[in-house]
């Protein structure tokens, strides 16, 4: 069986909140170190252009934040702005897709955790808007859709952090053929989440690339550690995987006659 390989990038360091032209600069230095045509996916931390700012917010969403605006007019982006841009023209040079996590303003009143996804070409082809929203979180609009991206190397699915606590969204990117997941994360890391990784990975039968500030971690279709780099400021953790080792047995055993039942709300 022909081997094929994804060269995959996990950009590493802890953002300054509110800097987000600061933070470009930093992922663009750490990016133009790299090689052109050297690598396949980038992916990048949860909101890594802002410092996850809302993570400031107060978790009572009954409460105001009286920072609400400045985040709205610092923090969140749109298609038009230069930032994006120019991720756009690194994917261009570099010929890699790039997974990028940042504050999207929806208009003058809404923003969305987002993670938007470059091709090769550094044309924007997909964005998805995070689901599983809790405390802080709030100040974000819900994400309504599972976003699968049809990439020349295959097919790689996208969720943000805590929508990986619940088994139903890794399953579901599962289902819609996505063969990896990229998972852009400020929050949990370490050995808890390191458990709950390997899970996900063995129980979809697939591989997850967890992007975090301060961990890099790749678990793989079995269930193990192919990555874990933890603490490691501005850098490219790089590694390489098989998208032929997955398999589809904790797919094709379910018993979905069993299920239907409790899968209600």
């Amino acid at each position: 069986m022909v081997a094929r390989w994804v060269r995959l990038g996990m950009v590493q360091f802890v953002p300054e909140r509110w800097n987000t032209e600061g933070n470009s600069r930093r992922l663009l230095s750490i990016l133009g170190e790299t090689d052109p045509d050297s690598l396949d996916l980038i992916v990048t931390p949860e909101c890594i252009l802002d410092g996850y700012t809302a993570a400031l917010a107060p978790n009572d969403p009954g409460t105001s934040w009286n920072e609400r605006e400045r985040w709205l007019m610092d923090c969140a982006l749109d298609g038009s702005d230069q930032v994006l841009g120019d991720i756009g023209d690194e994917a261009r040079r570099l010929g890699s897709y790039i997974v990028v996590g940042y504050t999207e303003r929806l208009d003058e009143r809404r923003a969305a955790n987002s993670a938007s996804v470059f091709n090769r070409d550094g044309d924007l082809v997909a964005t998805y808007h995070k689901t599983h929203l809790q405390n802080h979180d709030l100040q974000f609009e819900r994400g309504k859709s599972w976003t699968v991206v049809e990439a020349d190397f295959g097919r790689f699915g996208v969720l943000i952090c805590a929508d990986r606590r619940w088994p139903e969204s890794v399953r579901c990117q599962r289902l819609l053929g996505a063969e990896m997941l990229a998972n852009p994360t400020y929050g949990m890391h370490k050995d808890l989440n390191l458990a709950m990784m390997r899970t996900r990975a063995f129980e979809n039968n697939f591989f997850i690339a967890f992007t975090h500030p301060r961990q890099s971690l790749v678990t793989g279709p079995g269930g193990e550690v192919e990555v874990d780099v933890r603490d490691r400021n501005d850098t490219l953790v790089l590694h390489r995987l098989d998208l032929d080792r997955i398999n589809l047995s904790h797919i094709r055993d379910r018993r979905t006659d069993l299920y239907r039942g409790c899968l209600q709300d």
